[in-house]
């Protein structure tokens, strides 16, 4: 990212060129851009400027008037979500906090998601500031476990009690088997371990 002053303006400059037809390359690029911008203070606002010289661009990844279109869960997460060299399906289940209702229509979407494409997948789950009752847990875990086919690897990540009773119950369940689930408190350390033996 290199920033430019022009006509007493600040520019952030985003390259994307010459990725010719390196799709995962590019689309990768395109994650760290947003990264970047959205560790930003929420008041800042940018000028930016994107090059896209001698990039080939697919139609499928381009919206009205060749916009580029990100490939979103529908839960709002990247997906696929690309990190140290790999890749995993991000599901936000976070900020929920009493809201059952709504994070029960949020589970079916991803649900029907995940289950209408044959790819096995890395699925990282987020439950921060969600406040699961028992009802919840129960029903979180028929929710993987109806997913299980399409569950190569699953990292779920919250506060150190929502964890601690997540992997209780999904291991009471048998919704994966032990060495296909991770749990933490520190979301980094879970897309980590998910994509640590490489994406086949």
């Amino acid at each position: 990212m290199k920033i430019l002053s022009f006509k007493n303006c600040e520019l952030h400059c985003c390259h994307l060129d010459e990725y010719k037809k390196q799709r995962e390359a590019f689309l990768k690029r395109l994650f760290d851009i947003e990264k970047y911008f959205m560790e930003k203070p929420d008041t800042s606002r940018f000028r930016i400027w994107y090059n896209i010289d001698e990039t080939s661009l697919e139609k499928a990844h381009l919206g009205k008037e060749g916009v580029v279109m990100l490939q979103m869960s529908p839960s709002g997460a990247l997906s696929p979500y690309y990190y140290k060299g790999g890749f995993f399906h991000g599901i936000h289940y976070g900020s929920y906090f009493d809201d059952m209702d709504a994070l029960i229509n949020m589970m079916k979407q991803e649900e029907a998601f995940i289950m209408k494409s044959p790819k096995i997948r890395r699925i990282m789950i987020d439950l921060y500031e969600t406040n699961l009752t028992s009802a919840m847990l129960s029903e979180f875990a028929e929710h993987i476990l109806r997913m299980r086919e399409r569950i190569f690897k699953l990292a779920v990540a919250g506060d150190k009690k929502t964890v601690k009773s997540v992997r209780k119950v999904l291991v009471k369940h048998h919704a994966l088997d032990l060495d296909q689930m991770y749990f933490c408190a520190d979301m980094e350390e879970g897309k980590t371990w998910l994509v640590s033996d490489g994406n086949q």
